[in-house]
């Protein structure tokens, strides 16, 4: 089973996030490759760089590779994202996600010169990013990797997912599309992009929203409720995969602070998760994003 590793900018020899050029992809090099401090790497390659660029392949799992560049128009303060099946220089892959432009990672930097805190969970499959503004908690992030794929071959099962990504929806809406998969479940690419959205437990949640209607604690068992997070094609439809190590609260957001820690039990005994508070979803930071920080991740 893939080793979960949990990665932040408090660490001992952690790497600085700056609002500057190649910041963010020397980062994930330290995290995801190389390793620093007492910190081991998770397991990814650095396949390829350039002025600006880098190019990141999955260490384990489908083997695909992320396609970072800064974007100078910002002052660095972003990073476009497209996944690639394949690629042979830092420019140049089969099967972009999305087809069009790119995703983007965004950072919380008022100027330069000022580091961000930053966490990273990631196995070598499977990597999720946030960064917060030093003056509050509020996150923004992004994602690449395989989910647990619901097709018995555990094929097509790789994400992006941008800026925003954690907005929730109902099955039959399409209207929060911010991930993208290259091929539908049958294997085939798209000419066009193929988006799919976020879905939790809507029955015990918040519409559009990561926390949920569930008191806490709970009377009957006095427990925390999560519930998978799945990712949607609506062009199909088909509920194409659950998240890897990445769970919807299901709770009010006001019962937790960032950064809060507990164990599983019951049916989740020998899990562990960490939750970070007040991720963006576009437009506002009011999402509970619960992580399992146990090697204990679904994986196909």
């Amino acid at each position: 089973m893939p080793t979960t590793r949990v990665y932040r900018s408090t660490d001992a020899g952690a790497p600085a996030l700056y609002r500057d050029a190649e910041s963010l992809q020397s980062l994930l090099y330290a995290c995801l490759d190389t390793g620093y401090g007492a910190q081991s790497g998770a397991g990814w390659t650095r396949s390829y760089t350039a002025a600006g660029k880098a190019v990141f392949k999955q260490g384990g799992g489908s083997g695909e590779y992320i396609r970072m560049l800064d974007d100078p128009g910002s002052g660095y303060a972003s990073v476009a994202c497209t996944g690639y099946e394949t690629m042979s220089d830092v420019d140049t892959g089969t099967n972009p996600y999305p087809v069009v432009g790119a995703v983007t990672f965004t950072y919380m930097a008022p100027s330069s010169g000022i580091a961000l805190p930053w966490t990273v969970v990631a196995d070598d499959r499977t990597f999720y990013f946030y960064n917060h503004n030093p003056s509050d908690s509020d996150y923004r992030g992004g994602a690449f990797g395989d989910g647990y794929s619901y097709q018995s071959s555990g094929l097509y099962r790789t994400f992006l997912g941008a800026t925003g990504y954690v907005r929730g929806t109902a099955l039959p809406d399409p209207g929060a599309d911010t991930w993208f998969t290259p091929r539908n479940h049958l294997g085939v690419y798209n000419a066009t992009d193929r988006p799919l959205s976020l879905i939790g437990d809507t029955a015990k949640g918040v519409s559009g929203l990561l926390k949920g209607t569930v008191p806490y604690p709970h009377g009957p068992d006095n427990k925390i409720w999560l519930a998978p997070l799945e990712l949607v094609d609506h062009l199909t439809p088909a509920i194409r995969m659950r998240l890897r190590g990445m769970w919807h609260w299901l709770h009010d957001t006001a019962a937790v602070a960032d950064a809060d820690v507990f164990d599983g039990v019951g049916d989740m005994v020998g899990k562990n998760f960490l939750i970070v508070r007040n991720v963006f979803d576009g437009s506002a930071y009011r999402h509970v994003v619960v992580h399992e920080t146990s090697s204990t991740w679904d994986t196909n």
